[in-house]
């Protein structure tokens, strides 16, 4: 029983802290692909269901404009609902190979996928057209050097909640020119070309101890402080989210997934068991802050976590399996 009312109370501790951000809903993965496939995740924290119709738009803030909210054919309403701990997917509606300026249409899988997330209600398509006059028909078929905007309606005033990117400026190619189009890069000041693309025929993932979105417009867009970059055109990821704000549900939930030993720990390993191969271990801090990463191997499902260069507490490790699925534990190190 003590160790129940424990495990309880260091649940809700770690809840508490999450609580404090995570009230409102934000970005969750950024789709850039290749030709028009392209999707926005969005992502509630929160504990309860969340309406997006007449609530909630996406602004395309396109190449470097800040006027853009002013300009319906940038600006998407977005409809449905978005359950608590759920996600809701924009993707961009180009399934018609006849229809006017559809050029390319979207990849069988992500079509695929599309058309399963909305079917549940998960997701819709949006910009079906590119073309002036049309509401939102230029919003979706955003590229890797457009800043995206989630605004919310509060009291009839839009209200940015997550900003991606930095609205006002447009990246640079490593030529210094817009054309080609660039994006925002891995290298300081991260608008000049200069390093690799993040922004640009990628697919980024919000990272796990990031518990609210971007409120004010970034004085430079650093896209790897709060966001893990995937090659282009992976979209196996979307439609489902996790991060440190439901940590005590997904303990709970994944209670017998996983076994840690010894924890607490006063020496300087502890031994993580999993019911699948470990593709990656992530260790947080209680503040959401990510303090360790490593790759496995995909093969061992045991990993061997040193825990002597770390400081004492409690923290939150996250696995990666090979089978898809994740697994939140916490852990003590003493």
């Amino acid at each position: 029983m003590k160790k129940l009312l424990l495990t309880i109370f260091t649940i809700g501790a770690f809840a508490n802290i999450a609580s404090a951000q995570c009230n409102e809903l934000f970005f969750s993965e950024y789709v850039e692909g290749t030709f028009n496939n392209k999707a926005l995740e969005i992502f509630n924290p929160t504990g309860s269901a969340i309406t997006l119709t007449n609530n909630y738009r996406i602004v395309r803030w396109s190449n470097g404009s800040s006027s853009s909210s002013g300009d319906f054919n940038y600006v998407q309403p977005l409809t449905g609902v978005v359950s608590s701990g759920g996600t809701f997917t924009a993707f961009l509606d180009k399934r018609n190979p006849s229809a006017g300026m559809q050029d390319t249409i979207l990849f069988a899988n992500l079509l695929a996928i599309a058309d399963s997330l909305t079917a549940l209600g998960q997701g819709a398509f949006y910009s079906p057209i590119y073309a002036a006059g049309v509401q939102g028909a230029k919003c979706l078929p955003f590229n890797g050097d457009d800043a995206i905007s989630l605004d919310k309606n509060i009291g009839g005033t839009w209200v940015k909640v997550d900003i991606f990117g930095r609205i006002g400026e447009q990246p640079t190619n490593g030529n210094g020119t817009f054309s080609p189009s660039g994006g925002w890069t891995d290298t300081p000041p991260y608008s000049t070309g200069i390093g690799k693309y993040l922004t640009k025929d990628k697919t980024l993932i919000r990272q796990f101890g990031v518990q609210t979105g971007v409120t004010t417009n970034p004085a430079a867009f650093n896209a790897l402080a709060e966001w893990d970059s995937l090659s282009v055109n992976t979209f196996s990821n979307l439609g489902s989210h996790e991060c440190l704000c439901t940590v005590g549900i997904n303990e709970l939930k994944n209670n017998l997934s996983v076994n840690i030993y010894p924890n607490p720990s006063n020496n300087s390993t502890m031994y993580v068991r999993a019911a699948d191969a470990i593709n990656m271990v992530q260790l947080f801090d209680q503040f959401g802050r990510k303090v360790f990463e490593e790759k496995g191997n995909s093969f061992n499902k045991t990993y061997t976590l040193h825990t002597d260069g770390f400081s004492k507490g409690l923290y939150i490790l996250s696995l990666k399996l090979q089978n898809g699925n994740s697994a939140v534990k916490k852990i003590n190190i003493q």
